[in-house]
């Protein structure tokens, strides 16, 4: 079988357009998670560092849970709209609705506020689960063809960074507007739960699922069909597949490194630079800008065929954790350096999102060919749920670090607690983003390999049907 024939769709541009929408919607999330939730909770609401440390890892128990849940679900159970959209279109609302909840910052007794902000957060968590594990899903059904799959996230991403964008441009210029702090975070994230919303119904309603049951199941007897794999087969079926954990690893890891790097700009900006809230806005909305980038540009390198996806995760880490060993040589006046770093940091590390958030359907449809088991749907929670899982790791790093450094709310910074921001923003990326470059070697679900993979397979399943 040669590399045309498999399965392609040609999915128009329109389609890939809102496609990426509904990765604009979920960015969203992404960017107030790594953003801005650290420093609202501790400068703004006044939680304790060390509780929203303890917050982010007990939300993500409850994660571990929820994600594959979600995709154990759509794996079961087909709508109207599909398998992953009528999950999508049921999601969007409660999604929107907790992202206003979770910053609306009542005034409450100390005790009231923790117990607000764990609920409010944990929806948040819950809600976003809904939502993300069948978007991420989506990519496997629209196209069939490994390549296709990179070519609609070459789209997608420049999209998805819209939703970032859009953050960090409205909430340090709402900031510097409003007199209040808690008036800003309000009035930017009911804006930007409106775009969501929006978002999230044009990817639903402008996208198809063309890869059918009867394609996925095509090389599944009629006994592998009928048989169900119950939880602990699930389970056993997505730890024997070596490239989803090879890809769950990564995640885990590359997102701890992310977590870590957003969650610290602010603190970064306004103390250790101490340059206030234009220039937190030029740093944040000039890095949303660069991440739109990299992914045409890792998109050409990987067509070309001047580098396949493997090279992608790995370089793209290596080059990140160099270039954070320069931060420390950036002075504390020094904020036109540290904004032509972070912007070459933020290209560096997001070249791999294109190989990432194609890869799950790659890992689906290995898993699909090697062990007769589709679990397309938990691949993409279990990805999510790593996901959350190394942003959650991150977030209670810097917590817990500020914490350990007596950081008390942006009062009274001392030395020791200069450092420690240091540390948070380029210090522990580092040594996060080399060992997702080391577990990246392991990778081997290129578009070439995964041509030659269905070659074999389709002449082992020719002569098995024969007989």
């Amino acid at each position: 079988m040669s590399q045309g024939s498999i399965a392609t769709t040609g999915v128009p541009l329109r389609e890939r357009i809102m496609f990426g929408l509904g990765d604009t919607a979920q960015n969203v999330f992404m960017t107030v998670s790594l953003m801005f939730i650290s420093i609202f909770y501790t400068d703004v609401f006044g939680l304790s560092p060390a509780f929203v440390g303890t917050l982010f890892l007990v939300a993500r128990i409850i994660d571990a849970i929820t994600d594959p849940l979600v995709g154990t679900l759509t794996d079961k159970w087909v709508g109207r709209l599909g398998r992953y959209r009528t999950w999508m279109l049921w999601a969007a609302l409660p999604y929107s609705a907790s992202l206003v909840l979770v910053f609306w910052a009542p005034e409450l007794s100390d005790t009231s506020k923790q117990i607000y902000a764990a609920i409010t957060y944990i929806f948040l968590i819950v809600a976003n689960s809904c939502y993300a594990v069948p978007y991420v899903s989506l990519n496997g059904v629209v196209t069939s063809d490994p390549q296709e799959r990179i070519d609609i996230n070459v789209v997608r991403f420049p999209l998805s960074k819209v939703g970032g964008f859009l953050c960090n441009l409205f909430v340090p210029i709402l900031m510097g507007y409003f007199v209040f702090a808690e008036t800003a975070y309000r009035v930017s994230m009911s804006l930007m739960a409106v775009v969501v919303f929006v978002m999230a119904l044009l990817c639903v309603m402008g996208t198809r699922e063309r890869v059918t049951e009867a394609e996925i199941e095509g090389g599944f007897t009629n006994k592998e069909k009928e048989s169900g794999l119950g939880a602990l087969g699930t389970v056993k079926a997505l730890w024997e597949n070596d490239q989803t954990r090879v890809l769950c690893a990564y995640a885990v890891t590359f997102f701890c490194a992310v977590a870590l790097r957003g969650g610290a700009t602010a603190y970064y900006v306004l103390y250790y630079l101490n340059a206030g809230e234009y220039w937190l806005s030029v740093m944040l909305t000039s890095g949303a800008v660069i991440s739109m980038l990299p992914a045409f540009f890792a998109g050409w390198l990987i067509k070309q065929k001047i580098c396949n996806s493997r090279t992608i995760l790995v370089w793209s880490q290596f080059i990140s954790a160099i270039l954070c060993g320069f931060g420390y040589l950036i002075k504390q006046d020094g904020i036109i350096l540290a904004l032509i770093l972070n912007n070459l940091i933020v290209f560096a590390m997001t070249c791999q999102d294109v190989v990432v958030w194609s890869a799950t359907g790659n890992c689906a449809d290995y898993g699909v060919a090697k062990y007769k088991k589709n679990i397309r749907g938990v691949i993409n929670g279990a990805l999510m749920f790593c996901l959350k899982l190394g942003m959650a790791i991150g977030g209670a790093l810097i917590g817990y670090i500020l914490a350990f450094y007596g950081y008390t709310g942006g009062k009274n910074i001392t030395p020791e607690q200069l450092d420690a921001i240091l540390l948070i923003t380029y210090g522990v990326p580092l040594v996060f983003f080399l060992i997702a470059g080391f577990i990246g070697y392991k990778w081997k679900l290129t578009p070439e390999y995964m041509v030659d993979f269905k070659e074999k397979q389709t002449e082992q399943l020719i002569p098995a049907k024969a007989n």
